[in-house]
């Protein structure tokens, strides 16, 4: 079955909280596009997968999935993989976490780089990321200039605060 006949099936009032979804069914990869049709339904999604495609992986992530569990994972991961997703968190297991973070179209940012794209894409003035991170006004603009300059080194726009904000949601940096 495919995901477009499953929704067709099952009415907006039976839809799931969560759905677990394995991205191979029937013997086919799941589409992007499929996910992208249940995430806009507001279930929210955690895929358990065997698959290494960080590329895919990390498509899924701009999307909006609230994570991946490896087909290896424990029970034990699995559950507390449910419960972040049933709670609105992201959850994401070790060995995929791995996979998605080398894959070339995110940008390796540094720790401090980090800290200043999430406080000033949240909404902070660059002052008050200078405040917030104990250091000079200077300082703070340059972390995220950096970080903007690694985002067009890997092909992505991230020169207004709003492309900024939306590269580090789809890099799973922000909560969406």
């Amino acid at each position: 079955m495919q995901l477009d006949d499953w929704l067709s099936a099952h009415p907006p009032q039976r839809h799931p909280q969560v759905l677990l979804l394995d991205l191979l069914l029937g013997g086919r990869l799941v589409d992007v596009g499929g996910v992208r049709s249940l995430l806009q339904r507001g279930i929210r999604v955690l895929v358990v997968s065997g698959t290494r495609d960080g590329r895919l992986l990390q498509a899924l992530l701009r999307e909006g999935v609230a994570g991946f569990v490896a087909k290896e994972d424990s029970s034990r991961e699995l559950l507390a993989a449910l419960e972040a997703a049933a709670t609105g968190n992201a959850w994401t297991s070790p060995e995929l976490a791995e996979i998605v973070a080398s894959d070339p179209q995110r940008p390796a940012l540094s720790e401090r780089e980090l800290e200043a794209v999430t406080l000033y894409a949240q909404g902070l003035t660059m002052e008050s990321v200078a405040r917030h991170m104990g250091v000079g006004y200077e300082t703070a603009r340059q972390y995220v200039d950096r970080a903007r300059g690694k985002w067009a080194a890997v092909g992505r726009d991230a020169r207004t605060k709003t492309q900024l904000y939306e590269a580090a949601r789809q890099d799973g940096l922000l909560e969406p």
